[in-house]
């Protein structure tokens, strides 16, 4: 809570303030105003996971998976009850692992490639 409202003004000055005065001066392309929506639902993590970044705002990434966590957990705790919880919680936790050792083992073998080809 103690970020919110600085982050609710960046993203008020920026796409309002600062993007208008950036196209004006033919800075930055039009149809960055197109992903403010996204920024306002906390989505912006899956318009830039999907190549559609913005320059100086795409750090905000984690405050919108840390958003979606806050909402989305809380409903897995009360669905999942007592008795599944420790289930429900193991299985995130392996699945989250075993997919970060597999995208890292892709980046990893797509980077070694690349040196090899060049």
């Amino acid at each position: 809570m103690r970020i919110f409202p600085l982050y609710l003004l960046f993203i008020v000055v920026f796409f309002h303030v600062a993007l208008p005065i950036a196209h004006h001066f033919g800075k930055l392309p039009k149809d960055n105003n197109l992903l403010e929506p996204w920024f306002w639902l906390h989505l912006s993590n899956w318009k830039i996971a999907f190549g559609n970044g913005i320059l100086f705002v795409g750090h905000f990434w984690s405050l919108a998976i840390e958003e979606q966590f806050y909402l989305v957990w809380p409903l897995v705790v009360f669905i999942a009850g007592r008795k599944w919880l420790p289930y429900v919680s193991l299985t995130v936790l392996v699945t989250s692992f075993s997919f970060g050792c597999y995208f890292a083992t892709i980046t990893t073998r797509m980077n070694f490639s690349m040196f090899w080809l060049s």
